[in-house]
């Protein structure tokens, strides 16, 4: 009744009505202020701090709490934590009998709130639980195997659905007293065993699940292992998939201090195409019939003699371009060049260039994008002394941590009589170029590779015939890229993706240093690749598309020596930076396509098709020159130019103000990804010295470049 009167009396609107002499009137109405609610009190019986011994029982209660105000009911928020009670909270007004099973401090704190939502203080209470008799509880910890064997880990843990794991205890009594175990395992079986010290148990269900040891002596003093619970994380059991291989290292013959390497060129080569679904033989080209794609390795000052033998019994021309090398013209390998069908040609040249992840494929004009489709390609893995330096230092990632993926896609015919051979299905039909639907990494579709806890140096070339990837993992991890087409980028650049078209290069530095037993993907991510106009073949996976590439399969934990660089030498020429300032002239370049009618889609360079008896440029010997690209068709081109590695200035969309360039922009480039509607400019320099007689630029989507977007430039003695 009380409490009515008062809502009542502070609802009680009170209105003045003054008289106004001109005969009208007015009011004016308020609300008497509502006094403010005043917190309640949390009081716990019985109060003070307390000691007991183990086992001992206290009858906690809090019905003496009040509330000033008469906002009630209260509701109570009891916590009890520290060494092992009965119970770790509760709601309840009085809790009732509470037990002090392990020795230790227990605090005990209740907060109480009023029916209008405002707590009380908080209101605490210790008890210091001692053992009965002056006897102490057991001491000691829990360890684990990992799944593995291993002995003497006490960290939490990562494991996969069906892993059992032995739990081992490290427990002893200060009196020697008999101890009884009281293991809890969530989500394993068994879930509890009291009979010994150590156990296997099994995790069969995916989730993340907690372990706990009771260990009590004979006079019931106990204690719990670890203080907080240990935590076992259960992931989905990856699917079996086939096993990564490395490429082949060709190894040179040593003559008067020239490497010398031959690359026997062969058609029919009997290949073994493994794939999460099984493994069958597709006839492709090779090089010296091997069963991958080589790497040929040199140090920067080698010299180096390749001789290519033509042995294409389709009657074919080829050759070989060096893609990404400061050669001379007459040994870059282009099509002016080409080697006949049963004849030879040997290039020689001298590394003259900065550590690189540079290779080499064929360039006959009108059957390149074919004969890289079929299989002809290679890394060429170029060091120096810069790069010697920081691996021998662990700045980068070196020896099995450093590892070559050749990135292509093909699509392949299907097998319905089980003969165990699909061909590969190739069309020029599409205006985006040749579209596999089967993502082969080092010749293999999806293939997971052991790593170690380690940091892992990834050179990733994009051998596509035009399909552009966006890296990434699947974790959204971020990793961090050191070197472009043409070098090492003077700082690691931290990204969680990184886009490659066809031909373009980078080296990625992962840190799986936090991933034990975890399973990590490199995927492609999903991009808008415009146009709407799909590749050859009739492939269903269209670029920009999203799918997995790999897997990373984090297997053995080992201690990583690598601290990843932060800058290179200031000496280093891959360091100097080219200024527009520097440029003798600018040249204009813009890729186009046009038409589906009468001949068919046409794909131009400054509104030409390809001649291979026309020089376009002509460049003064040692120019340092500005080359402008913009692209006005509706898909994205890659530009690539022999003869030199460029660095790109700006880009940003045709007719506006260029961005300049950063990131990964600021690393040294021979192929850019140009988006449709879009302007790039690069520069760079002419040796006087090596570079001279004629060279392509051209489109890398290769159907593109088969059909005509491509140029010659020649560079002057």
């Amino acid at each position: 009744m009380k409490l009515l009167s008062l809502l009542k009396f502070y609802s009680i609107l009170i209105t003045s009505v003054f008289l106004i002499s001109c005969g009208g009137s007015s009011s004016s109405e308020a609300t008497a202020p509502v006094p403010p609610n005043t917190k309640p009190i949390a009081i716990i019986s019985p109060a003070g701090n307390q000691t007991i011994n183990v086992g001992d029982i206290i009858n906690f209660k809090g019905d003496s709490s009040s509330d000033a105000d008469g906002n009630t009911p209260l509701t109570y928020q009891w916590i009890f934590s520290g060494a092992a009670t009965s119970i770790q909270s509760s709601t309840s007004e009085n809790p009732g009998d509470i037990t002090f099973s392990e020795t230790g401090t227990v605090t005990i704190s209740l907060v109480v709130t009023d029916s209008l939502g405002l707590a009380s203080n908080q209101t605490s209470l210790n008890v210091e639980v001692s053992s009965v008799n002056n006897n102490q509880a057991p001491v000691g910890s829990i360890s684990h195997d990992n799944g593995d064997g291993s002995t003497g880990t006490t960290t939490d843990i990562t494991i996969t659905e069906g892993t059992n794991i032995v739990f081992d205890s490290a427990i002893t009594d200060p009196e020697n007293d008999v101890i009884s175990y009281a293991w809890n395992f969530e989500g394993a079986t068994p879930a509890a065993s009291s009979s010994a010290g150590n156990i296997s148990v099994n995790y069969a269900n995916k989730g993340s699940y907690t372990v706990t040891l009771v260990a009590t002596d004979v006079n019931g003093n106990s204690s719990t292992f670890p203080s907080s619970p240990l935590n076992v994380t259960v992931t989905a059991t990856a699917p079996i998939l086939p096993a990564f291989k490395s490429l082949p290292l060709l190894t040179p013959n040593i003559v008067n201090g020239v490497a010398k390497y031959t690359l026997d060129v062969e058609e029919n080569v009997n290949v073994t195409i493994d794939t999460p679904n099984g493994s069958w033989t597709t006839p492709m080209m090779r090089y010296n019939s091997l069963p991958l794609q080589p790497v040929i390795a040199a140090k920067r000052g080698d010299k180096i003699e390749v001789t290519v033998n033509n042995r294409l019994t389709s009657n074919e021309e080829t050759t070989v371009h060096w893609h990404g090398f400061k050669i001379p013209g007459i040994e870059d390998g282009g099509p002016d060049f080409p080697i006949a069908a049963n004849t030879s040609r040997t290039y020689s040249f001298t590394m003259n260039q900065a550590a690189a992840p540079i290779w080499f494929h064929p360039h006959a004009h009108g059957t390149t994008a074919t004969q890289v489709y079929k299989g002809l390609a290679g890394a060429f893995i170029l060091t120096d002394s810069i790069t010697e330096t920081l691996e021998n230092n662990n700045q980068l990632p070196t020896g099995i941590h450093d590892v070559a993926l050749l990135v292509q896609d093909r699509q392949f015919s299907d097998d319905p009589n089980n003969t165990g051979i699909r061909n590969l299905i190739y069309s020029n039909t599409g205006a985006s170029g040749m579209l596999g639907d089967t993502i082969l990494v080092n010749g293999v579709e999806m293939p997971a590779l052991e790593v170690n806890t380690s940091q892992y140096r990834f050179r990733i070339f994009n051998g596509s015939n035009a399909r552009t990837y966006d890296f990434a993992l699947d974790n959204n991890d971020t990793f961090y890229v050191v070197s472009t087409d043409g070098g090492l980028l003077n700082k690691p650049v931290a990204v969680n993706h990184i886009i490659l078209a066809a031909g373009e290069r980078a080296e990625i530095v992962v840190d799986f240093s936090n991933a034990y037993r975890q399973n990590i993907k490199l995927i492609s991510k999903a991009f808008s690749a415009g146009g709407g106009m799909g590749g050859g073949g009739g492939a269903t996976l269209a670029n920009g598309d999203p799918f997995d590439v790999m897997r990373f399969d984090v297997t053995t934990q080992t201690p990583d020596p690598v601290t990843l660089y932060t800058s290179l030498p200031a000496n280093a020429d891959i360091n100097s930076r080219l200024t527009a300032a520097m440029s003798d002239t600018t040249r204009t370049f813009v890729m186009s396509m046009s038409g589906m009618g009468g001949g068919g889609m046409q794909f131009l360079i400054n509104n030409k098709v390809f001649d291979i008896n026309r020089i376009d440029e002509t460049v003064p010997s040692g120019a340092t020159e500005i080359w402008e690209i913009s692209n006005t068709s509706q898909i994205a081109h890659p530009f690539h130019a022999h003869a030199i590695q460029w660095q790109i200035l700006d880009r940003g969309t045709s007719g506006s103000t260029l961005t300049p360039a950063s990131g990964i922009d600021l690393g040294w480039k021979d192929t850019v990804l140009v988006q449709p509607n879009e302007t790039v400019r690069f520069i760079g320099k002419f040796d006087p010295v090596i570079n001279s007689g004629k060279y392509m630029y051209h489109c890398h989507i290769l159907e593109h470049e088969d059909n005509g977007m491509m140029g010659t430039f020649e560079v002057l003695p």
